[in-house]
């Protein structure tokens, strides 16, 4: 499930924790403190480590990265009041022209 907590989000809009967790996509859900408020199905099998309340720290506003051996690229998304999202999806053969693209990038933004 996409949440451990209140599902508030549910409340607010009925079946997008289903949404969230039918997506191939990633979902880590931050506030303003950089706590993660709601991970997707998706997010738990890629990063099995993260647990609502956890710290997300990632520098910038994309990553590369590939944990428990998966190749993933994540992009942040701002929400209202300082919390943001990030909307990380697998690095296919389709994506890793993209993918390369965007380290090679990141190296020469520093």
């Amino acid at each position: 499930m996409a949440s451990d907590g209140k599902d508030v989000a549910d409340q607010v809009v009925p079946g997008l924790l289903a949404l969230l967790d039918s997506m191939d996509q990633a979902v880590i859900v931050q506030d303003a403190t950089d706590r993660i408020q709601l991970l997707n199905t998706t997010a738990r099998k890629w990063f099995p480590d993260l647990e609502v309340g956890n710290e997300f720290c990632q520098q910038g506003e994309s990553f590369v990265a590939e944990p428990g051996g998966y190749r993933v690229c994540g992009r942040l998304r701002p929400l209202i009041g300082g919390w943001r999202a990030w909307v990380i999806t697998e690095v296919t053969g389709e994506t890793a022209g993209e993918a390369a693209r965007q380290r090679e990038f990141l190296l020469l933004a520093g």
